[in-house]
C-alpha cells in the first residue's frame, strides 16, 4: 500500500448480484475476489448500492423502470457524496459484471457528476441484443463502456465485442486467470515481484 492509496475510497457496484447477495453464484465470488484486490491494493471499496438491474425476460417496460430506479438512485448518491468531506469521496467507480440483462444505471451518471475515474471490470456485448428484447439494457451498456476509463476482460472472447466501443484503444484491458495467495504466507509486495 502507498501513501498515495492509502484510505482511498472506491465506490464498488454489481448490477448483477452485489457480493452480498443471500444467493451464492460464481459472479457473486469473483465480486468478492475484485472486492478483495482493491482491498489488497490499499483501497477501500465501498458498496455503492444494493440495486439489482437485473432484466431476466427482457420486458422493456421493466427495463425502463429499472433505469429510472437507477436514475433516481444516481441522483440520491451524488447528492450524499457530495455532502461527504472530499477525502471521503469515492476517488473511483468500480463496476463488475456489466451487459444486457443487467447495465449500469448508475455508474456512469455519479462519476460523471464526481469527475472521477468509472471502472468495468468483466462486461460483455451481445450485437444481438441490438435490435432485441433487451435494446434498451443494450445500449445503456454501450454508453457505459464508452464513458469508462478502463474495462477489464476476464475472458479474452469478450475483448472483439467491446473494443469498438470504448472511447480510445487502450482502453479494454484482459486479466488472465488468477489465485488469491494468502497475504500471510506471501506479502502482497513480492507476490507481484515474482511475476
Amino acid at each position: 500500500m502507498t501513501s498515495s492509496t492509502a484510505n482511498r475510497p472506491v465506490a464498488f457496484y454489481a448490477p448483477l448480484k452485489a457480493p452480498n447477495y443471500p444467493t451464492p453464484s460464481g459472479d457473486q465470488k469473483i465480486a468478492q475476489h475484485f472486492w478483495q484486490c482493491l482491498q489488497l491494493c490499499g483501497w477501500m471499496p465501498e458498496l455503492a448500492s444494493q440495486l439489482r438491474s437485473f432484466s431476466r425476460e427482457g420486458d422493456l417496460q421493466h427495463q425502463k423502470h429499472l433505469a429510472r430506479l437507477g436514475k433516481w438512485q444516481a441522483n440520491k448518491l451524488t447528492r450524499r457524496y457530495l455532502r461527504l468531506p472530499e477525502a471521503q469521496r469515492p476517488k473511483c467507480w468500480f463496476t463488475y459484471h456489466l451487459y444486457h440483462k443487467a447495465p449500469d444505471w448508475l455508474g456512469p451518471r455519479v462519476s460523471r457528476a464526481l469527475s472521477i475515474p468509472y471502472v468495468i471490470a468483466e462486461a460483455s456485448v451481445a450485437e444481438k441484443q441490438r435490435y432485441g428484447p433487451w435494446r434498451h439494457n443494450f445500449r445503456a451498456t454501450l454508453a457505459a463502456l464508452h464513458q469508462a476509463d478502463a474495462v477489464i476482460s476476464l475472458n479474452p472472447k469478450d475483448l472483439p465485442g467491446i473494443q469498438p466501443y470504448c472511447h480510445a484503444v487502450d482502453v479494454s484491458h484482459y486479466l488472465p486467470p488468477f489465485m488469491a495467495i494468502p497475504h500471510k504466507t506471501v506479502s502482497p509486495d513480492r507476490a507481484f515481484a515474482s511475476n
